[in-house]
């Protein structure tokens, strides 16, 4: 589901450690990827991209959004 991280609590290591957590229920759970929406030309898409996330699709349900995805 959806992570953030309060704009006053940024750039703490917050988020990062949530995304490793997430990442990790997801070995758990044998899944192959991880898949999310990130919006286009903002600071999210490139915070994803430093983590390894690869935009694979324009395609999504929101307007200025792309489809990235993370081998896990």
């Amino acid at each position: 589901s959806s992570l953030s991280v309060h704009e006053n609590c940024r750039k703490a290591g917050i988020g990062t450690e949530m995304q490793e957590i997430r990442e990790e229920i997801g070995r758990i759970l044998n899944f192959k990827t991880s898949s999310l929406e990130a919006k286009d030309g903002e600071w999210m898409a490139d915070w994803y991209a430093r983590r390894g996330y690869k935009k694979i699709t324009d395609e999504s349900n929101k307007e200025g959004y792309s489809w990235m995805e993370k081998k896990l």
